[in-house]
């Protein structure tokens, strides 16, 4: 039996290549664990990281959700205020000087109603109902007034029914309307609760310019002049 050749030596130069190849793989093995590592470290931070940026936007979100709404709670509040105030004055103005609509061609409204009694010698008085508080010319417009005579042995209008004449104006250079030259107005008053009102309804007016005659109506409430 013939023994086995001995074995071959290897060249300087598949030494050195041996030597590379094992280098550069236990390089390459190391530099890969390395930077798996730092990847996995790196990881952990980041993670960790968003987790507390994740819970101080939800804080944020939370917080700024919370202010919205105490914001718009406010502005409500502030919304409701002010109509309150608004109607409030409103219906003050209302108290204070009275309203009134009346229905002739169109619908006409009147920010003030006044009812001013005049006391005569032979136990009657006159009353008159207008738009405006002082005597004398009519400086503001759309205007009214509508006079009679009746007996008040109470001093008041509640229940009471005047026959009256009617001026009514819409504007200073506007048609006027009178009522029917042989048929006055009935204005029939009555107290609700504290406001004194009035109405009449399907009285015959006249256009003073056109001669036109239709059927009016109006409804008031009163502020009494001292």
């Amino acid at each position: 039996m013939k023994n086995p050749p001995p074995p071959r030596a290897l060249s300087p130069t598949h030494v050195s290549l041996l030597l590379a190849f094992l280098f550069i793989n236990l390089a390459c093995c190391g530099c890969s664990k390395k930077e798996m590592d730092e990847m996995v470290s790196k990881a952990k931070e980041s993670a960790t990281e968003l987790s507390d940026k994740s819970g101080d936007l939800l804080e944020k979100a939370k917080t700024g959700a919370n202010d919205a709404a105490a914001s718009i709670k406010q502005t409500t509040s502030e919304i409701k205020k002010k109509t309150a105030e608004i109607s409030q004055a409103a219906g003050n103005l209302v108290q204070l000087n009275g309203s009134a609509v009346l229905q002739l061609d169109t619908k006409t409204t009147f920010p003030a109603s006044y009812v001013n009694i005049v006391p005569l010698a032979n136990g009657q008085s006159i009353v008159q109902l207008k738009s405006y508080r002082e005597s004398g010319a009519v400086s503001t417009f759309p205007a009214f007034l509508l006079q009679g005579t009746t007996e008040l042995a109470s001093g008041t209008l509640d229940g009471k029914s005047v026959a009256c004449r009617l001026f009514a104006q819409q504007q200073p250079n506007s048609q006027v309307w009178l009522n029917k030259p042989d048929e006055l107005i009935l204005l029939k008053f009555k107290m609700q609760g504290k406001t004194l009102t009035a109405n009449f309804s399907q009285s015959p007016v006249v256009n003073q310019d056109a001669q036109t005659l239709l059927e009016a109506s109006g409804i008031f409430e009163c502020v009494v002049l001292d």
